[in-house]
């Protein structure tokens, strides 16, 4: 079911000014950006949030096609991230997986700096994220969730994305992730085709990131 702010905000432009009244209450700006120095100050925040094994080369992302980096600024620098990847069934060829039978914007990684978190930051880019997927058509936003990291999945939840399945050690042996979805549009939901097949999208996604 789509939450009540997202319904009021169904067409694109609006759910991105969504988002930009949701930055500008964080006093943040958000802003699609590739360049070295915001990837450099991405990178800074991904080592102290991430665990060395979970750390993404955010600029060997964005060498890769359907991916982009928006960031959340203030008078100090980058404080925030969300790294998208759209997956488009005509994109992906005649072989892939049935369950890329429609378009999804995978939220790949979203980080706040430890001294912006409990602001509405990480909801800005949230938000954002929501209002891009509307904007290439996306019939679904998904992501995964660490099991264990409780603030994000009662953000996650609150804009209206839903558990489907639980990923036995999906991050190392005892940390479980959770596989969430927030469904746009009128298209058929990841969860009524069954936590099976959105596993295997996961799986794809994992590697078929160009």
């Amino acid at each position: 079911m789509v939450p009540e702010w997202l319904a009021r905000t169904t067409a694109s432009g609006a759910a991105v000014g969504s988002s930009a009244c949701l930055a500008s209450e964080a006093g943040v700006v958000l802003t699609p950006r590739n360049d070295s120095l915001s990837v450099g100050e991405c990178m800074a925040i991904e080592r102290t949030c991430f665990e060395a094994c979970e750390v993404m080369d955010i600029a060997a992302e964005l060498s890769h096609k359907r991916i982009q980096l928006i960031c959340e600024s203030a008078a100090g620098g980058v404080v925030g991230y969300v790294v998208l990847q759209s997956f488009a069934p005509a994109s992906l060829g005649a072989n892939s997986y049935a369950a890329l039978q429609r378009s999804l914007l995978l939220v790949n990684k979203l980080a706040v700096a430890q001294t912006h978190r409990r602001k509405g930051v990480g909801r800005a880019l949230l938000a954002r994220a929501i209002g891009h997927a509307y904007s290439t058509r996306a019939e679904a936003c998904v992501l995964h969730c660490d099991e264990a990291n409780r603030p994000a999945r009662t953000l996650y939840e609150s804009m209206g994305f839903s558990v489907l399945d639980r990923r036995m050690n999906f991050y190392r042996l005892g940390r479980h992730a959770l596989e969430m979805e927030l469904p746009l549009g009128s298209g058929q939901s990841c969860e009524s085709r069954g936590p099976h097949e959105m596993s295997a999208f996961f799986d794809f996604s994992a590697t078929h990131d160009g």
